[in-house]
């Protein structure tokens, strides 16, 4: 239940990688923001002094370089004050109103967790379009209304929540499992159009294979985890398909949307690379479950 008309927010924000669209970031979220709003952004590198400067509303933490996406935001929902915590990353510029279309959403629904869109990149870049289709192209296809998933890195979600889930996240925050959890406990979720960012670049090549890489193996171990012995058997042995079955759905996703065919070809080869790390984390996943609690990660 919503506390207020007017929830407070805390934005969370993931800066992974080479913070080069950050400004841009900043600019729109400036332009919207009031006082009451909390900015964190946490990160694998210090912002550079004129960044700072610029942006004196803006709370920093610097993790080490090889912290993940899901542990960047762990870190950021801990310092988060405000009823509402926002989840995004730096890869995105949001769209006017974003904040203003947050807030309005968690008054009008009651919502745990309310997700948007993304919109794909401005320019014709073929490893921003690879990310697009591989993480994002789906939210497309999806109705205003509840849903069983949203993206977390276009989400909000309740601190009161948040902090009952508080133990969870010292492993990362990895949305499906807080989802499953919220479930559990009659929360649900709505999907919002009019809450959009754009996707406007994306990790070097090697850093996001390692990024789906990692992915991919804690999807698999989640999986593994809530699995009898003869499921996992059964998913070991099919696991060569993995990519296979990506891309199908992949393909599907375009032809449903019908449009960016020429952009998807144009990405297939790093779509592909891609796809294949994913699938090699997922089947590591299967096999080897040391040390493993009931994690998780974004299915395609």
């Amino acid at each position: 239940m919503i506390k207020s008309e007017t929830p407070g927010l805390s934005v969370v924000l993931a800066v992974d990688g080479n913070p080069r669209f950050l400004a841009k970031w900043l600019a729109a979220v400036d332009r919207q923001r009031d006082p009451s709003v909390q900015v964190i952004a946490v990160g694998v590198n210090a912002p550079d002094a004129e960044v700072q400067r610029c942006s004196p509303w803006v709370e920093w933490i610097v993790l080490d370089e090889e912290a993940l996406v899901p542990n960047l935001w762990a870190h950021g929902i801990r310092s988060a004050s405000n009823e509402i915590v926002v989840t995004t990353t730096a890869w995105f510029v949001p769209e006017a109103n974003w904040l203003a279309n947050i807030r309005h959403a968690h008054s009008e629904s009651g919502a745990a967790g309310v997700g948007g869109i993304v919109d794909p990149p401005p320019d014709s870049d073929a490893r921003s379009w690879a990310t697009y289709f591989l993480r994002y192209s789906d939210l497309r296809l999806l109705r205003p209304g509840a849903v069983t998933e949203i993206a977390a890195d276009n989400a909000s979600y309740r601190r009161d929540d948040l902090v009952a889930w508080d133990e969870h996240l010292a492993e990362g925050f990895w949305e499906p499992d807080f989802h499953r959890h919220l479930a559990r406990r009659g929360g649900h979720l709505v999907f919002r159009p009019d809450i959009r960012v754009r996707l406007e670049g994306s990790p070097e090549t090697a850093r996001f294979c390692r990024q789906r890489f990692h992915h991919g193996l804690q999807f698999g171990r989640s999986r593994a985890v809530a699995e009898g012995r003869w499921r996992r058997v059964l998913r070991i042995v099919t696991a060569p398909l993995i990519p296979a079955v990506i891309l199908a759905k992949l393909l599907q996703r375009v032809r449903r949307d019908g449009r960016h065919g020429f952009l998807f070809l144009r990405s297939l080869p790093l779509l592909t690379v891609f796809i294949v790390s994913w699938s090699a984390g997922e089947m590591l996943g299967y096999v080897s479950l040391s040390g493993v609690r009931s994690g998780g990660l974004e299915g395609v």
